[in-house]
């Protein structure tokens, strides 16, 4: 044993922890056991509860005349799991949910996975190519499609999926118009013929470890989309980590806009409000003014909302967003949020209002966050969830013993995914006995138990609550006939504490001269907007290189990057200042005008009598947090 121990690399020590509860190791379990429960996922939902089964549950914000009871759930989930049956589903084939928010989303859901299959939901702002590898990597066998997403479906889908095994999400009429054979409304009308269907049902613990109830997409730590497996167990064993345990002393009424097939969002809208009776007001997206419109007509009490939902809010005048005066629970997760832009943000809402953040990850689920009443205001992302076990590991992969001191954050617990569907490989880098590799470097405070994360050593880039994979965006690029190679990295900005995409190019005719580099650059951006999803290239930002930095093994050094970046950025600041200084200082009493910089027109400012200080302006402030911020990032 002794022999084992010492050839066993020091990086796996995280997997195969020592039994001594440690200071820190107490610290770091969830704060109380659960009783398990072994129940399917549908009928764990459908079954559970003690509350009138014909309130209205899932309700269109919009049009509030369209809402479900859980009475109404009940009769729909059995029918569309029967005709999704009817029409060639098998127990563990993929279907692929390619809609917006809605309230039928949550029957689809409980349907695909009654009938034995395995849900995956997809981003309908995808293109075409996107949807293929979602497709691919999942084994799609059917799709559930809106009509804005049908042709993008249909063109992902060619020599994959049979054109019958697309579904419209609508009636069948309509879904004719649109080459459609089956609709949803067919399903739950009936199909002729349809045998008596066989749900899947059971109370069995290997059954329910075992069984995959959800195909999630996510990066993991690196790479294109993979699909994260979770089991009925860890659905269902999320749930039930995620109740208060305490009354609330107001009424609850939630209003969501956030995707339902992100894992954020996912345990709100898919299970939590059928089984506990929350009404639930559903929101094909956000929009600020429909948003403060639904929060002031439904008295909404709770939202999820991540930073840049926030953000939105607070550029709305005040007067015009009093109705946010009834939000008392808001969950922030998505992306990180400092303690400053929290404490400043919940003043927007109820007086004793709590923003809590939630940490969690699509492999994983939610992992920490506070619970009902406590209020936290230091920027912490909360307390593990029950059922969760963490460990601190240090560059070389040893325990950390001690408090405060920031390490590779791992967990343990039987909501963590199974496996990344037919990719070995990767399981292996991320998952051993059960102990998952986050990808983050956090820390607990004591003597409170506090998680916060500190740092983040994947590669992927989150945008406004959006995942990007930066490898997507290098095949982009990569694509196009004038590029030559390309690396893509995150640039932290301040203003909403989340990042954006930096390219470095190398173009095949090498660096072009700077009068033809905005043309040059307008044409790839515009190459990656056709191939994929907005918000993967709204905020992209591109510069020109003569080589990108590898290690021997071929592989982006993105940190390298983003030195580069700093560095340029830096000297760009400082040439900008030196052009300002040589102006000579403002005249006094006279409107100023800066002239346009690539960050747009500054704003006009009215410049006080008296001398000439050159003090910092705000401008330079927050550039100079930016820097500092991304000094912190490369450990410098």
């Amino acid at each position: 044993l002794n022999l084992l121990r010492s050839l066993t690399p020091a990086w796996l020590a995280p997997f195969a922890p020592s039994t001594q509860i440690t200071p820190l190791r107490k610290m770091a379990l969830g704060s109380q056991a659960i009783r398990p429960c072994y129940k399917d996922l549908p009928h764990f939902v459908l079954d559970t509860g003690t509350y009138d089964e014909n309130k209205a549950v899932l309700i269109d914000a919009a049009a509030p005349e369209r809402a479900i009871t859980k009475a109404q759930a009940k009769v729909m989930v059995e029918r569309a799991a029967q005709g999704l049956q009817a029409v060639g589903l098998r127990r563990g084939d993929t279907v692929c949910v390619v809609h917006l928010n809605d309230i039928m989303y949550p029957v689809v859901f409980l349907a695909i996975i009654m009938a034995g299959g395995v849900f995956s939901g997809a981003n309908p702002m995808y293109k075409a190519g996107e949807l293929r590898h979602h497709f691919e990597v999942s084994e799609t066998k059917f799709v559930f499609s809106d009509p804005a997403s049908l042709a993008a479906v249909s063109e992902a889908s060619e020599g994959l999926l049979d054109g019958d095994n697309i579904i419209f999400w609508g009636d069948g009429e309509a879904g004719s118009s649109f080459g459609a054979r089956y609709s949803l409304a067919d399903l739950l009308a009936g199909i002729a013929g349809a045998p008596v269907v066989d749900p899947v049902r059971f109370d069995d613990e290997t059954r329910a470890r075992d069984t995959v109830a959800v195909l999630m997409s996510t990066s993991g730590t690196t790479g294109l989309p993979k699909m994260a497996a979770r089991s009925h167990l860890s659905l269902v064993t999320e749930n039930i980590a995620l109740q208060d345990g305490v009354a609330k002393n107001y009424e609850v009424a939630r209003l969501l806009f956030t995707p339902f097939f992100h894992g954020f969002t996912a345990p709100l809208a898919l299970l939590d409000a059928l089984v506990h009776g929350r009404t639930t007001y559903v929101m094909p997206r956000f929009n600020v003014e429909s948003c403060l419109e639904y929060v002031e007509r439904y008295n909404i009490t709770e939202m999820a909302a991540p930073p840049p939902v926030l953000l939105a809010f607070r550029r709305v005048p005040e007067a015009e967003r009093t109705a946010l005066r009834s939000v008392r629970l808001i969950w922030s997760g998505g992306a990180p949020m400092s303690a400053s832009m929290q404490n400043e943000a919940v003043r927007m809402f109820y007086p004793y209002a709590r923003i809590v953040q939630v940490y969690g990850m699509t492999e994983a689920g939610w992992i920490t966050t506070f619970k009902f009443p406590e209020l936290d205001e230091s920027g912490s992302v909360g307390r593990l969830l029950p059922s969760y076990e963490a460990i601190i590991a240090d560059a070389e992969g040893r325990e950390i013993t001690t408090t405060q001191q920031p390490g590779m954050l791992f967990i343990h617990s039987p909501i963590n995914m199974l496996a990344y569907h037919n990719n070995p490989s990767e399981t292996f880098n991320a998952l051993r006995n059960n102990w998952l590799r986050t990808g983050d470097i956090a820390h607990f405070s004591y003597p409170d138990h506090k998680l916060y994360i500190t740092d983040r050593k994947k590669d992927i880039i989150k945008y406004r609550g959006w995942q990007i994979f930066p490898t997507e965006i290098e095949a982009c690029l990569l694509s196009h006939s004038l590029v030559a190679d390309a690396g893509v990295f995150s640039w932290y900005i301040s203003d909403v504490d989340n990042e954006v995409p930096v390219a470095h190019v190398v173009l095949e005719t090498g660096v072009p001269l700077y009068a033809q580099q905005f043309g040059i650059m307008g044409e790839l951006i515009n190459h990656c907007k056709d191939k994929l999803a907005k918000y993967k290239t709204v905020a992209l930002e591109m510069r020109f290189k003569e080589s990108i930095p590898k290690n021997p093994a071929g592989k982006i050094l993105r940190d390298g990057m983003r030195l580069e970046e700093l560095i340029w950025r830096d000297v760009r600041r400082w040439m900008l200042s030196c052009r300002d200084w040589n102006a000579g200082p403002p005249p006094v009493e006279e409107e100023i005008v800066w002239e346009e910089d690539e960050e747009g027109v500054w704003d006009d400012e009215d410049v006080d009598e008296g001398p000439y200080v050159n003090e910092e302006s705000e401008k330079e402030k927050a550039e100079n947090e930016i820097l500092a911020r991304n000094l912190d990032i490369l450990g410098l």
